[in-house]
C-alpha cells in the first residue's frame, strides 16, 4: 500500500471529515468527528483558527487515512507536542501511524526543537509499542498518560550527529518496547536512556527526567556521565556536580566544559582537561534562595554546562529541586493527621480558630527554626512566635490560634532563622500565605502558584504557569476554562506570560 504524508490544504477537508467519521469505533480521545457526525465545514473552521504548527495527513490517492497535528508545548520550556493523532479504524496495522509520528520526530528536529511529547488516554494500550518504538518514553504518572521524546536533541547535537550518516535513528533504535513506565531509578533520579548500535557504531545516551536534558553521552570512544549527590538540594548553598570521563582509545581525549547559569541554578565553571584513561572533573555551583517551586510538569532548575569533545559540543543538563531548609505551610488542615480546622474552608469573623503549620527539616541534622508570624488589621496571631526543634528530615504540624477580623488573602515575607546542632545559623526569607474565605466579601491577591478572586462562597483561581482559571464553591469545582488567544490565526503566546501589574478592589460587604 503505497501511503503519501503530505501537509494539510483546505481541499483535504472533506476527506479528513471522513476519516474522522469513520474512525469512531476505535477511538477515545475527543476531537472533530467523535461526539457529531463531522462535517467538511466542520474541520475548515476548525483548522481555519489553528494554532497548530504543522498538521500531516497520511493520503492514498484520494483518501485520508491518518491525521497528526503537532504544535509548541505550552506548559514547559523547549518543547512541541501532538496534539492530535488518528489513523482511521480500518487501516490500523498498516503503518501509517509509524509514518506520521516519524516525520513529527524529524520535523521537530528541523524546526531546532530538543523535545517532542504527547499525551494519550490511559487505556490506549495499542499505542504505546508505536510510540516507544519511535522513541518516546512514557513517564511513571498517576495523573496522566504523558511521553516524551529526546531523539529531536540527539540528532542535532554535534558531538555525535555525524554518527547517524551510518545509524538509522529509527532501525537501529534498541528500545525495550512494553506497555510499563519507563525510566531507571539511581539515588532519587530517573533516567530515559537510548541505545543505537549496528555492525560498527555504537551510541549509547541517558537524559534525566527533571532537566529534559543529556547527562550521559557514550559512542564507541568515550563515555561521559554527570552526576549530582542528591536531586534536592538546599537553597542558597554550594554544591558540586561530578563529570565522569572514560577514554576508550588510544589517544588523548581533550574536554572543556563551561558552567552556564539556568533559573536559580549559577554554574560559571570554566574547566579543560586531557583524558588519557579515566578522570573524574568536579565543579561547583548555587543554588540561588530566590525560585519559584517547579511543578512536576515543568523543566526544573538545572545545572546546565556546554561540553566539547575534541571540539565538538554537547550540552549536559541535571535537574535540581531546591529545598529551603525549612519548609512551612500555614493552612487549616493539619498535614500529619489530616485533622481539619475550616470544614469547606469557610472561615468566620471575631471568631478564635486554630490553623496549623506544617514544617519539613530538609536538613540532615538537628535544626531549631525561629520565626514570627505578623499580624495586621485583618488577622491577629495569638500564637505568633514560633520556636521548635525538628530532627533530621523531621516533619511537624503545630496549633496556631489566629483571630480573624477580615476576609482576605494573606501573604507575607516572613524572616527564618534555622540553628543547627552545630550553632551554625542559616538565615533565609520565605512567603508564608493562606486564603481565608467566608460566605460575603469581595477581595483578591495571590497565592504560591496562583492568583485567586473571590466574592462570597465564590472564587476563581488562576494558575500563573497554566493560565487555567477554575471556577468553584468553596471545594466544589464548577467550570474552568483557559487562557485568552488572539487571531485569527490564533497566538498561544498569553500561556506563557506572567502579569505585569496586578490590582483589584475590596469589598467587604458583597456577596
Amino acid at each position: 500500500m503505497s501511503i503519501e504524508i503530505v501537509e494539510y490544504k483546505k481541499e483535504y477537508a472533506k476527506g479528513i471529515a471522513d476519516m474522522w467519521i469513520r474512525s469512531r469505533e476505535g477511538w477515545n480521545g475527543g476531537g472533530m468527528g467523535v461526539t457529531a457526525t463531522t462535517t467538511e465545514e466542520q474541520v475548515l473552521k476548525e483548522l481555519e483558527g489553528t494554532t497548530s504548527l504543522n498538521v500531516y495527513l497520511a493520503k492514498q490517492n484520494d483518501e485520508i487515512l491518518g491525521y497528526l497535528d503537532f504544535s509548541k508545548y505550552l506548559f514547559d520550556e523547549g518543547a512541541l507536542y501532538i496534539k492530535w493523532l488518528n489513523v482511521r479504524f480500518d487501516s490500523h496495522g498498516k503503518g501509517i501511524g509509524k509514518q506520521l509520528v516519524k516525520k513529527a520526530v524529524e520535523r521537530t528536529a528541523e524546526l531546532k526543537y530538543p523535545r517532542l511529547d504527547l499525551f494519550t488516554w490511559p487505556g490506549n494500550t495499542k499505542s504505546i509499542p508505536l510510540y516507544k518504538k519511535c522513541g518516546f518514553f512514557l513517564e511513571k504518572r498517576d495523573d496522566r498518560t504523558h511521553f516524551m521524546n529526546f531523539i529531536p536533541y540527539v540528532l542535532r547535537t554535534e558531538a555525535v550527529s555525524n554518527l547517524f550518516n551510518s545509524l538509522d535513528w529509527y532501525t537501529d533504535l534498541k528500545q525495550e518496547i512494553d506497555i510499563e513506565p519507563d525510566g531507571t531509578y539511581e539515588n532519587e533520579f530517573c533516567y530515559y536512556g537510548y541505545v543505537w548500535e549496528n555492525n560498527d557504531t555504537y551510541l549509547r545516551t541517558e537524559f534525566e527526567q527533571r532537566s529534559r536534558g543529556l547527562r550521559l553521552l557514550e559512542t564507541n570512544d568515550y563515555q561521559i556521565t554527570a552526576t549530582l549527590p542528591s536531586q534536592q538540594l538546599i537553597a542558597g548553598q554550594t554544591h558540586t556536580i561530578e563529570y565522569k570521563v572514560i577514554n576508550k582509545t588510544s589517544n588523548p581525549l581533550a574536554i572543556k566544559i563551561n558552567g552556564r547559569n539556568h533559573l536559580n541554578i549559577k554554574s560559571e565553571f570554566n574547566l579543560e582537561a586531557v583524558v588519557d584513561n579515566e578522570y573524574t572533573i568536579k565543579a561547583n555551583f548555587t543554588v540561588g534562595k530566590e525560585y519559584d517551586r517547579p511543578e512536576l510538569d515543568d523543566t526544573h532548575p538545572s545545572v546546565v554546562s556546554d561540553l566539547w569533545i575534541n571540539g565538538k559540543r554537547v550540552e549536559f543538563k541535571v535537574g535540581v529541586i531546591p529545598k529551603e531548609p525549612v519548609e512551612i505551610n500555614l493552612s487549616g488542615t493539619n498535614a500529619i493527621n489530616g485533622e481539619s480546622s475550616r470544614p469547606n474552608t469557610e472561615c468566620y469573623l471575631n471568631n478564635e480558630m486554630t490553623m496549623y503549620l506544617d514544617l519539613k527539616n530538609n536538613m540532615s541534622n538537628l535544626s531549631t527554626v525561629d520565626f514570627r508570624l505578623e499580624s495586621d488589621d485583618k488577622i491577629e496571631f495569638i500564637d505568633s512566635e514560633v520556636n521548635i526543634k525538628l530532627q533530621a528530615k523531621e516533619m511537624k504540624s503545630i496549633p496556631i490560634r489566629v483571630k480573624l477580623m477580615n476576609h482576605h488573602v494573606y501573604r507575607k515575607e516572613t524572616p527564618i532563622t534555622v540553628t543547627l546542632k552545630n550553632q551554625e545559623t542559616v538565615t533565609y526569607h520565605t512567603c508564608i500565605s493562606s486564603v481565608f474565605r467566608g460566605r460575603v466579601g469581595a477581595f483578591g491577591g495571590e497565592g504560591e502558584n496562583f492568583y485567586i478572586i473571590c466574592n462570597g462562597q465564590y472564587h476563581v483561581k488562576i494558575g500563573k504557569q497554566s493560565g487555567r482559571a477554575d471556577i468553584s464553591v468553596f471545594n466544589e469545582d464548577w467550570e474552568f476554562f483557559m487562557y485568552p488567544r488572539l487571531g485569527t490565526p490564533y497566538s498561544q503566546e498569553f500561556s506563557k506570560k506572567n502579569q505585569i501589574m496586578l490590582g483589584g478592589i475590596e469589598n467587604r460587604n458583597a456577596w
